[in-house]
């Protein structure tokens, strides 16, 4: 099964966008992980590589 993924380049252990628009759907894909859905799910539905929604982190709340 063949599937289209938007790459991206990986350097010094940081991602960066290939294209512009990444950068959007890379906030649907932390919005999606925040509701649970599934790293699978999220990969579907934004066309975004596997490994680069596995590698999102949640912004940590900070606390006073």
């Amino acid at each position: 099964m063949v599937s289209s993924t938007i790459g991206s380049v990986i350097t010094n252990n940081s991602v960066h966008p290939a294209h512009p628009f990444i950068k959007t759907l890379i906030a649907i894909a932390r919005g999606m992980k925040k509701d649970g859905f599934s790293d699978a799910e999220i990969a579907k539905e934004t066309n975004l590589s596997l490994t680069l929604i596995t590698k999102l982190k949640q912004k940590q709340p900070t606390t006073p």
